[in-house]
């Protein structure tokens, strides 16, 4: 039936423990999971994140060297001609916001960089595309690493419109970053993916008559202790939840710095690259940190439109086998006590009380902090 098929494709082994690089040979650095989905091509493993040890390394100095080129561009280069033409002397703001943002880009590479060492990803990407859903999955990639390449395409001729830009190094900076950006994407669009299809099998073998269930509550807790293990490693033990949340952080704080330009910028000559600056910051942290919300919202939410694996579970109350009874209860203890998603070390895991209130605020009140910066602006004017 369907859990027996859903049993049989999580084991104890997808759940083994991972601790990133080992001590073996150069071959044993090659990226095992990610390359069930990539093309079979030597450029693939030169990708920041998805080469050996000594890629990695080769990629973090490369971000290093254009941090520090960017601090130093920011202390000794001129204002270009399409900046002193509208008078605005904002170079070396600009430049310290790239350094910075290229250096929060070296964490997520060491991140991918374990994560393709990981036996937890790789068994479960291994026993997922060796399922009938398994084609659903490379569908869902390749129509995502196609459309995502479009979309940021876009992204930057609209930034180049708005920018000239400031040399060659910037140019160079810039497609190193969008490089770094969009292989990080397509890696978060892969686990999200993943963990949702894992869950959304565990939610189905759930919401099987109570008759079909009987004697299979106690795997059932196994299977979902497994799938917390599985999201836990994928996320939080790689070191992808620490990361994006840096570039998080870092996305908040020149989302303030944007909104303090604005408000000073009586000229209001940049105003519509602002207001673009802060909406691509905002919707790209909103976007992601939604995502992971709905990992856990799948699995803990009490909500009747979600029908997560807990709601869906407290369903057989009063419904199972008196023999089942303590097995039942079991597995719904598991579920109310073992949360599922990604957690950020400190800070808990990620959920719809914290990710609703945040993009509430960024749908209202930036906003409407952005239309009193351009008040504010005209009054001057």
């Amino acid at each position: 039936t369907n859990f027996v098929e859903y049993v049989s494709t999580v084991s104890g082994d997808s759940v083994s423990d991972d601790s990133g690089f080992d001590d073996g040979d150069d071959a044993s650095f090659k990226p095992r999971g990610v390359y069930r989905l990539l093309p079979g091509s030597c450029w693939v493993g030169f990708l920041p994140g998805l080469g050996g040890y000594v890629s990695t390394l080769i990629w973090a100095a490369g971000l290093v060297l254009g941090a520090f080129r960017c601090a130093y561009d920011a202390l000794y280069m001129r204002d270009p001609a399409w900046l002193a033409r509208q008078g605005l002397n904002v170079t070396g703001w600009a430049m310290c916001i790239i350094a910075g943002k290229l250096l929060c880009c070296i964490p997520q590479i060491f991140a991918l960089a374990k994560l393709s060492r990981s036996d937890v990803f790789d068994e479960a990407l291994r026993a997922e595309l060796s399922l009938p859903s398994g084609d659903k999955l490379r569908r869902f990639m390749k129509c995502f690493s196609l459309g995502f390449a479009l979309a940021q395409s876009a992204v930057m001729g609209m930034q180049t419109v708005l920018i000239p830009g400031f040399g060659v190094d910037y140019t160079l900076v810039l497609c190193v970053k969008n490089v770094c950006f969009y292989v990080s994407s397509v890696m978060f669009a892969l686990l999200w993916k993943l963990s949702m299809l894992k869950i959304n099998r565990l939610r189905d073998c759930i919401s099987l008559h109570s008759s079909s269930m009987t004697g299979r509550w106690a795997r059932a807790t196994r299977e979902y202790q497994a799938l917390v293990r599985m999201v836990d490693g994928m996320w939080r033990v790689s070191g992808l939840s620490v990361s994006y949340s840096l570039i998080f952080a870092s996305n908040g704080v020149l989302v303030v710095m944007a909104l303090a330009m604005a408000t000073v910028d009586e000229s209001r000559r940049q105003m519509t690259f602002e207001i673009y600056f802060v909406a691509k910051h905002i919707i790209v942290t909103c976007v992601f940190l939604y995502y992971w919300a709905l990992i856990f919202t799948q699995c803990n939410s009490s909500s009747h439109a979600t029908e997560s694996v807990l709601y869906l579970g407290r369903q057989h109350l009063g419904r199972v086998h008196p023999e089942d009874s303590l097995d039942h209860w079991g597995f719904l203890e598991c579920v109310a006590g073992l949360k599922c998603g990604v957690e950020i070390p400190n800070m808990g895991v990620v959920s719809n009380r914290f990710v609703q209130p945040l993009i509430r605020f960024a749908c209202v009140g930036v906003p409407v902090m952005v239309g009193l910066a351009v008040k504010l602006a005209a009054r001057r004017a």
